[in-house]
Protein backbone atom coordinates (compact mmCIF):
# COMPACT_ATOMS: atom_id res chain seq x y z
CA UNK A 1 0.00 0.00 0.00
CA UNK A 2 2.86 2.20 0.95
CA UNK A 3 4.43 1.61 -2.45
CA UNK A 4 1.10 2.52 -4.48
CA UNK A 5 1.65 6.13 -2.78
CA UNK A 6 5.38 6.20 -3.64
CA UNK A 7 4.06 5.95 -7.27
CA UNK A 8 1.25 7.47 -7.92
CA UNK A 9 1.41 10.83 -9.55
CA UNK A 10 0.08 14.10 -8.92
CA UNK A 11 -2.06 15.80 -11.61
CA UNK A 12 -0.62 19.49 -12.12
CA UNK A 13 -4.16 20.18 -12.47
CA UNK A 14 -5.13 19.38 -8.81
CA UNK A 15 -1.99 20.97 -7.35
CA UNK A 16 -3.19 24.10 -9.41
CA UNK A 17 -6.79 23.71 -7.46
CA UNK A 18 -5.63 23.22 -4.23
CA UNK A 19 -3.12 26.50 -4.34
CA UNK A 20 -5.65 28.86 -6.07
CA UNK A 21 -7.97 27.71 -3.22
CA UNK A 22 -5.12 28.36 -0.69
CA UNK A 23 -4.72 32.04 -2.54
CA UNK A 24 -7.97 33.35 -2.51
CA UNK A 25 -8.48 31.77 1.26
CA UNK A 26 -5.88 33.71 2.27
CA UNK A 27 -7.00 36.92 0.35
CA UNK A 28 -10.39 36.56 1.57
CA UNK A 29 -8.37 36.60 5.46
CA UNK A 30 -6.22 39.77 4.08
CA UNK A 31 -9.58 41.88 3.09
CA UNK A 32 -10.97 40.78 6.23
CA UNK A 33 -7.98 41.70 8.64
CA UNK A 34 -7.50 44.82 6.55
CA UNK A 35 -11.62 45.88 6.70
CA UNK A 36 -11.43 44.85 10.77
CA UNK A 37 -8.47 47.28 10.98
CA UNK A 38 -10.10 49.92 9.77
CA UNK A 39 -13.39 49.53 11.86
CA UNK A 40 -10.71 49.39 14.87
CA UNK A 41 -9.15 52.75 13.61
CA UNK A 42 -12.21 54.38 13.38
CA UNK A 43 -13.38 53.45 16.86
CA UNK A 44 -9.78 54.57 18.13
CA UNK A 45 -10.62 58.51 16.71
CA UNK A 46 -14.25 58.07 17.90
CA UNK A 47 -13.49 57.12 20.75
CA UNK A 48 -10.05 60.10 21.29
CA UNK A 49 -12.59 62.19 20.86
CA UNK A 50 -15.02 61.59 23.65
CA UNK A 51 -11.94 61.32 25.91
CA UNK A 52 -10.89 64.60 25.03
CA UNK A 53 -14.54 66.08 25.74
CA UNK A 54 -14.35 64.41 28.98
CA UNK A 55 -11.13 65.49 30.33
CA UNK A 56 -12.72 68.77 29.53
CA UNK A 57 -15.53 68.02 31.51
CA UNK A 58 -13.46 66.80 34.21
CA UNK A 59 -11.40 70.16 34.23
CA UNK A 60 -14.63 71.84 33.94
CA UNK A 61 -15.89 70.31 37.03
CA UNK A 62 -12.65 70.58 38.81
CA UNK A 63 -12.48 74.45 38.35
CA UNK A 64 -16.43 74.94 39.55
CA UNK A 65 -15.51 73.19 42.97
CA UNK A 66 -12.45 75.22 43.48
CA UNK A 67 -14.98 78.67 42.97
CA UNK A 68 -17.44 76.84 44.61
CA UNK A 69 -15.69 77.74 47.71
CA UNK A 70 -15.93 81.43 47.46
CA UNK A 71 -19.52 83.68 48.54
CA UNK A 72 -19.23 85.43 45.07
CA UNK A 73 -20.03 81.64 43.24
CA UNK A 74 -22.88 80.87 46.40
CA UNK A 75 -24.72 84.08 45.92
CA UNK A 76 -24.48 83.66 41.93
CA UNK A 77 -25.65 80.22 42.29
CA UNK A 78 -28.64 80.88 44.50
CA UNK A 79 -29.93 84.27 42.32
CA UNK A 80 -29.89 81.98 39.23
CA UNK A 81 -32.19 79.73 40.96
CA UNK A 82 -34.22 82.04 41.92
CA UNK A 83 -33.32 83.11 45.50
CA UNK A 84 -33.11 86.36 47.33
CA UNK A 85 -31.23 88.14 49.74
CA UNK A 86 -33.16 89.20 52.89
CA UNK A 87 -34.40 92.81 51.97
CA UNK A 88 -34.72 92.59 48.56
CA UNK A 89 -37.70 92.72 46.64
CA UNK A 90 -38.57 91.06 43.02
CA UNK A 91 -40.51 93.02 41.01
CA UNK A 92 -42.25 91.89 37.64
CA UNK A 93 -42.91 93.45 34.75
CA UNK A 94 -46.41 92.51 32.61
CA UNK A 95 -46.90 95.14 29.78
CA UNK A 96 -43.19 95.54 28.88
CA UNK A 97 -43.59 95.36 25.39
CA UNK A 98 -46.50 98.57 25.63
CA UNK A 99 -43.75 100.23 27.72
CA UNK A 100 -41.12 99.76 25.08
CA UNK A 101 -43.35 100.84 22.42
CA UNK A 102 -45.04 103.74 23.53
CA UNK A 103 -42.92 105.29 26.50
CA UNK A 104 -46.16 104.52 28.95
CA UNK A 105 -46.19 103.43 32.55
CA UNK A 106 -44.77 100.31 33.53
CA UNK A 107 -47.41 98.22 35.64
CA UNK A 108 -45.24 96.22 38.11
CA UNK A 109 -46.72 93.36 40.69
CA UNK A 110 -44.87 92.26 43.52
CA UNK A 111 -43.78 89.29 42.96
CA UNK A 112 -41.43 88.07 45.93
CA UNK A 113 -39.90 89.67 49.01
CA UNK A 114 -36.72 88.32 50.65
CA UNK A 115 -37.09 87.62 54.44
Amino acid sequence: MIENWKNRKVRWQAVLWIAAGLVIFALVLYWGQQRDQRILEDRKAVLGDVKLKLQQEVSDKQQEISMAESAAYIEKQARERGYLLPGEIRFVVTNLDELLENGGDAETEIAEEGL
